[in-house]
């Protein structure tokens, strides 16, 4: 089921960066806003948009900031930047045993079934 998932994630591997490359990098990404938080407050925004034109120039905004955030990552992955380790089939499923027992921990009507 996943080893489909294991094949494909496999990038460059990292190269060496200059003191000022990661300065720079550090920089950016250590910006008192950071960059994932304004999505997310975009998408706040959309829900809470009280006029159709609003709404509209909110959602152009944050599919471009989507659309940033997306090649970002892919100019990053393509130049061994960000890496992504290659898990096994019994980490991942022992990844969705431990989501699936927390969803269970958090359902409110656990042990209040309606019979």
């Amino acid at each position: 089921m996943y080893k489909d998932y294991l094949e494909t994630i496999s990038g460059p591997k990292p190269r060496a960066r200059s003191k000022q490359f990661n300065r720079n990098i550090n920089q950016y990404f250590s910006h008192p806003i950071i960059h994932k938080e304004i999505a997310s407050s975009y998408s706040t925004a959309l829900k809470e948009a009280s006029h159709g034109s609003l709404y509209r120039t909110i959602a152009s905004i944050s599919q471009e900031t989507e659309d940033c955030h997306r090649n970002l990552y892919n100019l990053m992955f393509k130049n061994g930047w960000y890496a992504l380790e290659k898990e096994t089939p019994q980490t991942i499923q022992q990844s969705v045993q431990q989501f699936s027992n927390y969803m269970q921990s958090q359902d409110p009507y656990r042990g209040n079934l309606i019979q």
